[in-house]
């Protein structure tokens, strides 16, 4: 395949993952497609030889952009809930062992 041919699927990939994050805030977004695309950047040029095949297999390793998308969505709701737990940490003990008495 040309390499218009190679960037037209990289172009269309990321743009589906754009579109995919589009409900984060815009310096989320970018943060993720910059890091993102410098990882497909840094695969493309472990190739030895690229092709229309081998572009498509790391970006299927990435995952879709809607599976990126859920990811990061449960990345950040375990993110939240940690960070409530750490906040609540006496209040959980306390609950716990009242809990245990009752046991």
């Amino acid at each position: 395949m040309s390499e218009s041919g190679v960037e037209a699927i990289v172009s269309d990939y990321f743009s589906r993952l754009k579109q995919a994050l589009a409900p984060l805030p815009r310096s989320r977004r970018n943060q993720l497609l910059d890091d993102l695309h410098e990882h497909v950047t840094m695969a493309r040029a472990d190739l030895a030889d690229e092709s229309e095949l081998s572009v498509r297999e790391i970006l299927e390793h990435l995952g879709t952009p809607e599976e990126i998308e859920m990811a990061r969505e449960l990345h950040d709701s375990l993110a939240a809930l940690t960070e409530w737990a750490e906040r609540h940490r006496a209040d959980i003990a306390t609950a716990r062992t009242a809990y245990d008495r009752t046991l």
